[in-house]
Parts: C-alpha cells; sequence; structure tokens
C-alpha cells in the first residue's frame, strides 16, 4: 500500500492512498494503451484544517483539480493522470471526507515499449507518483489558499509478476512481442506445438532473454518433426529434383522454411552453449517472431 502526505505549511490535512495490488491496471484501447490507476484521496476535519490555516477561518476546505505526475523509476516521465470526471473533496464538520477515485494515463506503443526496456534491467517496476492539486475555501474573504500546498510524492512498486499479468490482461504480448497468430486450430496437427509459444512469452516478459532463445529451439525442431511426418513426399522431392524450376509450390516454400531453419538452429545453439553472449528483446522478438511464422506458413489450418 503506498500512501502519501498533503500538507500545508509542514502539518497534514490529508492523506492519498493506492493498493499497488488492486489500483493499478493497463487496458488496450484505439492505437494506445490506457494506464488506470485507483486513488484513494482523504481530508481532514474542517476544524483541523482551519487551526493549521487560519484561527479566523470558518467556512469548509475543497481539495480540487487534483492530477497525478506519473515518473518510472525516476528516470522517465510517463504523463500525468486525470480523472475521469472533475475531483472535489469538501472536508466535513467533525470526521475526514474519504473517497475514491479513478484517475487515466493515455500511453502510446513507443511509451509502453520504452517501460519494458527500462523495466528489463531493473525487473520489479517503480511509479514514483507525484499528486498535485489545489485547496479552495469557501470564505468570500480568502477564496484560494494553495500557494504552500505540499502533496508528497507517492512511491508505487508494482512486483515483477504483477505487472506481467497487467501485460499479458492487455493483450501486450500477443501484439507487440509476437506479430503474427501463434495459435492454431484444436484441430491442427500443430496444436501442442503451439501451445508451447505461451511459455515463451512469459519467460521473455520475465526477462529470461537467453533461456528464451534457447528453448526456441526445441519448438523449432518439433516443428520440422511434425511437418516432415505429415508431408514425406515433399521432403523427397526436394531431394530428388535438382532443378529448382520444376519443384512444386510446396516444395519451394519448403526449401524456403529450410534456409531459414539452419540460421535460426545456430542461433538456439550459441544460446544453449555460449554464456558470454547478452541476449535483450529485440533478439527475442526476432527469433520468436520467425519461429511463430514458419509454423504459420506450414499449418494449413492456419489458412
Amino acid at each position: 500500500m503506498a500512501s502519501a502526505w498533503i500538507e500545508i505549511s509542514g502539518k497534514m490535512v490529508g492523506e492519498i492512498t493506492i493498493d499497488e495490488k488492486r489500483g493499478i491496471s493497463l487496458s488496450k484501447e484505439l492505437g494506445f494503451y490506457r494506464l488506470k490507476i485507483t486513488a484513494n484521496i482523504k481530508i481532514n476535519p474542517s476544524k483541523e484544517i482551519n487551526q493549521i490555516l487560519s484561527d479566523g477561518l470558518t467556512s469548509p476546505v475543497i481539495f480540487g483539480d487534483i492530477r497525478l505526475n506519473l515518473t518510472l523509476n525516476n528516470t522517465k516521465n510517463i504523463g500525468c493522470g486525470f480523472p475521469e470526471k472533475s475531483v472535489w473533496l469538501k472536508s466535513n464538520e467533525n470526521m475526514p471526507n474519504s473517497r475514491e477515485f479513478c484517475f487515466f494515463v493515455d500511453l502510446d506503443q513507443k511509451t509502453i515499449d520504452a517501460i519494458e526496456e527500462i523495466r528489463a534491467g531493473i525487473k520489479d517496476l517503480m511509479i514514483i507518483c507525484k499528486p498535485e492539486g489545489v485547496l479552495f475555501s469557501e470564505d468570500v474573504c480568502s477564496p484560494r489558499i494553495s500557494n504552500d500546498l505540499i502533496c508528497r510524492e507517492l512511491r508505487i512498486e508494482i512486483s515483477q509478476s504483477d505487472w506481467c499479468k497487467i501485460l499479458t490482461a492487455c493483450g501486450y504480448c500477443e501484439t507487440i512481442l509476437i506479430e503474427v497468430k501463434i495459435l492454431a486450430e484444436p484441430n491442427s496437427p500443430f496444436y501442442e506445438i503451439t501451445k508451447e509459444f505461451k511459455g515463451l512469452n512469459e519467460m521473455s516478459l520475465s526477462g529470461n532473454h537467453k533461456i528464451t532463445v534457447g528453448e526456441c529451439r526445441g519448438i523449432l525442431e518439433n516443428i520440422e518433426k511434425k511437418y516432415t511426418e505429415l508431408n514425406p513426399e515433399i521432403k523427397n522431392e526436394v531431394k530428388k529434383e535438382n532443378d529448382n524450376a520444376k519443384l512444386s509450390k510446396e516444395a519451394r516454400i519448403y526449401n524456403y522454411y529450410r534456409t531459414l531453419y539452419n540460421p535460426l538452429s545456430n542461433i538456439f545453439n550459441l544460446a544453449h552453449h555460449t554464456s558470454e553472449t547478452e541476449w535483450n528483446r529485440r533478439d527475442v522478438k526476432m527469433v520468436i517472431g520467425n519461429t511463430a511464422l514458419l509454423l504459420q506458413w506450414l499449418d494449413d489450418s492456419q489458412d
């Protein structure tokens, strides 16, 4: 639970609280992602605030025009969160006034990718949330009293596993990491193989890029084995016919598949046998994307 005081002249007049588990979500909209932050805002009783501000102030105080400035790990500003509707919270006479509000930040594709690049090196995500707002008084003589209003920053720590669930729920891994259809129809002979791609997504989102590349080798070998079992005549045709002009369309596609199979296999072997090579998301996107594309070509059920 992340919380921050709302202060005037060093005295607490309220509090903002965000539940990291329940209060952060991400959804895919048309052309952008929408980050939703649910915050609970509490304003102290007006008597306490009036004592801080002025002994002569008797009217209730209103906290309004609230927004959240968000920074990722103190390195990248990711935008300003605005409430779905205007936020106005009026202090009560003798008890705190507490309400829950939803703030939204629209993030484009590049921003989400940049967040993932930063997170790849630090695993857990730290969003620095700086609430801002103004205080008003209903006192005609002093309508605005926000000059020394301070909202302490909230440090919202989202674990790697929670953020991966958020990304998956909004469709990030299907639309960005792998940009071709990977799941075959249930009646396809390749169906069991395609389910293995789900595990690759999870490993890559967790930052295990070397392991992801290495595990892709087994999938590629299973694709080759299954395809040659189903189409032995095409493999034999390629072996017997030296004149490419006489090859069938299927044989030519298979030939092209083989030209990609060998270099991909060499890349996977490098991940298995060499510890000095560094791997990143760009590498993973290339090898998984190409492997998924090969499978899509060879699986007739995806037509």
